[in-house]
């Protein structure tokens, strides 16, 4: 990106556009996500904003973008040469009026839409891993009564949790020990049990 002058359109972007409209709610999905890359000799700052927009079919007026720091990200990071995660809830899309069923085109960018006018700066960032999914597992956003049974640490209580309590079954084990009698058994059993398909923790 390289907008370091005053003058109209001063902020660098990349689009895909869709021959045909994507349906961005089947299977579930609610997040998307991708990866970049940052260097150390990038400017950040306010007017190096980085944003993802979606436009559906309605055209230029069906526009919405989210901005990195909106969750309370740090723009700084474009500035650590190694990958960082972005992980951006679709609602915040459709919440601003794109129609989700319908997406024509997607947008990385740098800079401010709004105001391309106000000079900015330059770098390199590198994007990769843009994909669609279901919603995340967040394990600091389990309740400590939900943690202990989550055995597996991935927001629901099922068949893996299950799996590990049937590896410890009848030994005497802190990892399974639901009931907190120093074994496992099926008082551990009953408590998964009575949690089972319960989750807590996925965002959004």
């Amino acid at each position: 990106y390289n907008f370091v002058d005053f003058g109209a359109g001063y902020y660098s972007e990349i689009q895909r556009e869709y021959t045909d409209p994507c349906d961005w709610t089947v299977e579930g999905v609610r997040v998307l996500t991708l990866w970049f890359y940052g260097d150390a000799d990038n400017d950040a700052g306010v007017t190096e904003q980085m944003y993802v927009g979606l436009q559906d079919t309605g055209g230029p007026t069906s526009y919405a973008e989210v901005r990195y720091g909106d969750s309370g990200e740090d723009m700084n990071d474009i500035r650590k040469p190694r990958w960082h995660g972005w992980n951006i809830a679709l609602q915040d899309f459709a919440d601003s009026g794109v129609d989700l069923t319908n997406i024509k085109k997607v947008y990385i960018g740098l800079g401010d839409r709004d105001y391309p006018w106000f000079p900015g700066g330059s770098g390199t960032v590198y994007f990769d891993d843009i994909h669609l999914q279901e919603p995340i597992c967040i394990p600091s956003h389990r309740s400590a009564a939900f943690a202990a049974v989550d055995l597996s640490g991935d927001c629901i209580i099922d068949v893996a949790d299950l799996g590990i309590l049937a590896g410890k079954w009848l030994k005497w084990s802190a990892v399974g020990d639901l009931y907190k009698d120093l074994k496992v058994d099926f008082r551990d059993y009953a408590i998964l049990a009575n949690r089972w398909l319960e989750t807590e923790g996925m965002w959004p």
